[in-house]
């Protein structure tokens, strides 16, 4: 039930106001006869209006009484006033009373202006209730929102709410809220014209200067008191989903990427083992001193060379599993010089200098590739837009002596290897090229860069043992060094093998035999391979049965019994693998077999013990030197 409070020095006009208002159904009257009495129960009271006599004298007047319950967040107060002073009234209208009764008064008089008092107090008790919950929400919304007056230049932010601030900081102009001046004025023109934006995505600046991606939503928000138009904003920063998501497509994208590049440099490689085979058996039968021999020697060169563009399909593709390995870097840099220069694109001035000499590495030559590629694309994005732009790429030596500090960290003492890549681009302000090696920072624009190029080119320099570090200046470009350890045997035709049984020369003719009549399956879907496998053993003297796949290699098996295979990996349907395994099963547990493949060996499975595996495209050679090895084996072990 509600309670109400008077104060009145008066007691019979105090009696007479209460039991009207009883009467009426008003609930609890609570008299006070002095202003200090009343104050003292106001704290612990909790009133829905207060009647008080501007009349009542003593320590707390009448008055102090109604400005003190007006400061004190009380409930809504009448006043009563014999109307012998005017100023004391007009001095009491300050505190903003509901009502005022003028003595004397009526009973009708004191229930109808009571009446619309308490009404309004009510009103103004909802009001404030509702304000509070407003507020509320407002200040502990988790989305960052303000409030700005349009009237101001550039609209001053009149309120802002704690996840406003850690955002966006205090900025105390709402245009300078966005990155570009365009989405302000779109918004600012639509707020003025009435209607609500909603849901659109700007691109805003952050607290420290970072540009932001944002969803939000501009309504207007008008003030009748204040005499002009608010426009309200409740902003939801997206920078991170979207980078997130932007690097789930980019993964998506290179996986696809991967599974392409890997599916052509196989059947590339298939062309090439046809072409090199057919060359080097062309070659058996040619006089060397004649033309034809030097244009098969052409050949050759050609498809070796288009055998490194395919191994470099393979590793982009992650076909190839990483397998350090000793190597020339400046071949590597030589041979991927055609790449990097289509990567860096037509418009731009690409250099690539090598010195003589041998640089032989202790890695994997798919990590130094990447590591190329990452400099490259970040060096050509940093000269786009340039007049003249250009990008130099050099390898070099580099002694590094005890306690030399090399890309932020101590080396030890040795010889290393430098690579160099600089350009004229944009350049970078030293706090920006102080964070350019963590994982997920970039400067590029939504949807250009994901944050991991260099970091990546970081993480390799670490685990090879070396170093990265960057040089630049704003607006004159950069310059990247990445060093790696010297390391291994001097450089040769033999440390430059991918496989042991690669071979680069024309073989002579007296090591192409196969000893014996020797019954051979061989099981390869590509056509053109499998008839270069077939004729190419058979003129090393061995008896061969083709198959196209592990259907028709599992009938042949049923009534031949062979004394060797050669099974392509990468077989539709069965593949090689599970075929082997199933010819094992039938009672061959020792097959002599040499593994073929234009994919690279399955990362997921370990090579049988006595099988060879030999990686496309490879010589006439190679083959009978690995079958001639598996079939010695063989014979070693039944003795």
């Amino acid at each position: 039930m509600p309670r109400f409070a008077l104060v009145e020095h008066e007691a019979l006009i105090a009696l007479d106001i209460m039991k009207t208002l009883q009467n009426a159904g008003y609930g609890k009257i609570e008299v006070f006869d002095d202003g200090s009495s009343y104050l003292a129960a106001f704290p612990g009271r909790s009133f829905s209006l207060a009647l008080i006599d501007l009349d009542v004298q003593g320590p707390v007047t009448g008055l102090d009484a109604a400005f003190a319950t007006q400061a004190g967040g009380g409930p809504g107060i009448i006043l009563i006033d014999s109307l012998r002073d005017e100023g004391t009234l007009q001095a009491a209208k300050k505190a903003g009373p509901l009502g005022i009764l003028s003595k004397p008064f009526s009973r009708r008089e004191l229930l109808g202006v009571f009446e619309i008092g308490l009404y309004r107090a009510q009103m103004e008790s909802k009001l404030s209730r509702s304000e509070k919950r407003y507020r509320n929400l407002f200040d502990s919304s988790l989305s960052p929102r303000c409030i700005a007056d349009l009237r101001g230049p550039g609209s001053p932010i009149v309120q802002r709410n704690a996840a406003f601030e850690r955002l966006f900081g205090t900025k105390e102009r709402f245009s300078d809220l966005f990155a570009d001046e365009k989405h302000w004025k779109e918004i600012a023109a639509a707020i003025e014209s009435g209607r609500t934006v909603g849901g659109i995505e700007i691109p805003m600046n952050g607290k420290g200067g970072e540009c932001l991606q944002i969803i939000g939503s501009f309504s207007e928000m008008t003030e009748p008191s204040e005499g002009g138009k608010f426009v309200s904003a409740e902003l939801f920063d997206i920078t991170e989903p979207r980078k997130l998501r932007d690097e789930l497509q980019q993964a998506q994208k290179m996986e696809a990427l991967g599974r392409l590049s890997g599916g052509i440099a196989h059947d590339f490689n298939n062309i090439l083992t046809a072409i090199r085979g057919h060359a080097e058996l062309l070659a058996l039968e040619t006089k060397k001193d004649s033309d034809a021999f030097q244009d098969i020697e052409g050949i050759l060169r050609t498809t070796e060379k288009a055998s490194n563009l395919s191994r470099q399909l393979l590793r982009f593709s992650r076909k190839q599993p990483y397998a350090p390995r000793l190597f020339d870097l400046g071949n590597l840099m030589r041979e991927n010089a055609f790449l990097l220069k289509k990567l860096a694109g037509d418009g731009i001035i690409f250099t690539l200098s090598v010195p003589e000499g041998s640089f032989p590495i202790l890695a994997d030559p798919a990590q130094i590739e990447q590591v190329l590629v990452n400099l490259v694309v970040n060096a050509r994005d940093a000269v786009d837009g340039k007049i003249d732009p250009f990008i130099y790429v050099a390898l070099g030596a580099e002694p590094i002596g005890t306690g030399k500090i090399t890309g932020g960290k101590i080396l030890p003492e040795g010889d290393y290897f430098r690579i160099e890549v600089s350009d004229n681009g944009s350049g970078m302000p030293p706090a920006v090229a102080a964070q350019v090696f963590k994982p997920f920072f970039t400067t590029k624009a939504i949807g250009k860069g994901t944050g991991f190029g260099l970091s990546t080119v970081a993480d390799i320099a670490e685990r090879l043992g070396g170093a990265v570090e960057v040089t630049s200046s704003l607006g004159k470009g950069s310059a990247f060094w990445f060093w790696l350890p010297a390391g291994g045997l001097p450089y040769s035709a033999e440390t430059e093998r991918i496989s042991p049984t690669r071979e680069t020369g024309i073989p002579a003719m007296e090591d192409f035999r196969i000893e014996g009549q020797t019954d051979l399956l061989v099981v390869d879907a590509d056509e053109s391979v499998l008839g270069f496998i077939s004729y190419a053993l058979a003129r090393a003297g061995a008896l061969v049965t083709p198959a196209r796949n592990s259907g028709e290699a599992l009938i042949y098996s049923e009534n031949k019994r062979f004394k060797g295979f050669i099974i392509d990996v990468d077989l539709p349907g069965i593949d090689g693998l599970i075929l082997y395994s199933r010819l094992a099963g039938k009672g061959a547990e020792k097959l002599p077999c040499v593994f073929t493949s234009g994919k690279g060996w399955p990362s997921d499975h370990e090579k049988p013990k006595g099988t060879l595996w030999l990686e496309k495209p490879y010589s006439p050679a190679a083959l009978v030197v690995a079958v001639n090895s598996v079939l010695a084996a063989q014979a070693r072990t039944d003795l």
